[in-house]
């Protein structure tokens, strides 16, 4: 069950855990990098759709000029999917695959430092506290069951990416778990 939290405080311990988990893989040996890099690959995929599905499509529709902030927050959560994307068949031991991993980190906290700075105090004047504890349920709720890799096909809409997160995360879960069978 989810835990009954304010979606701006959620959302800022995972932008703090997710700079945190950048630095572990820069810092990781060889060896070590593969796993920790599909693991956060699976974080921000289902952290960015239920982000889009929550907190974008509410920031889009019920606050003031709230349009033009999700629509810049959703072209950059876009350009980041297309970069994980390429980097899955990258091999984590190459020189072209930490450059990329250099250039994901920094559009990754640029785009947390977007959110904090532009979205975040919109969602705290317009949305009341009660509101935002059910936004932090759903939240999670959707992270929990959405995408464990990036779809960059998926449209960036809110709304397709809340029907669609759960069905293509059930079928990534899978393909998580075949992978893992067959590796061992």
């Amino acid at each position: 069950m989810a835990e009954d939290r304010d979606i701006v405080e959620l959302l800022l311990e995972e932008h703090r855990e997710f700079r945190e988990l950048f630095e572990e893989l820069e810092a990781a040996a060889r060896d070590e990098r593969e796993e920790l890099f599909r693991y956060t690959v699976a974080r921000l995929a289902s952290h960015e759709a239920a982000e889009e599905a929550v907190v974008h499509r509410t920031v889009r529709d019920d606050v003031p000029s709230g349009q033009a902030v999700a629509e810049a927050v959703l072209a950059e959560e876009d350009s980041a999917e297309h970069l994980l994307a390429e980097m899955a068949d990258m091999d984590p031991t190459s020189d072209e695959f930490m450059e990329s991993l250099g250039r994901l980190r920094d559009d990754v906290v640029e785009h947390a430092g977007h959110e904090e700075r532009d979205e975040f105090p919109l969602i705290r004047e317009h949305v009341d506290a009660e509101r935002r504890r059910e936004m932090g349920r759903r939240f999670q709720q959707l992270r929990d069951s959405g995408p464990t890799r990036p779809h960059p096909g998926t449209p960036q809409q809110p709304e397709t990416r809340a029907a669609a997160g759960p069905i293509v995360g059930a079928f990534d879960r899978a393909r998580d778990a075949a992978r893992n069978v067959f590796a061992d």
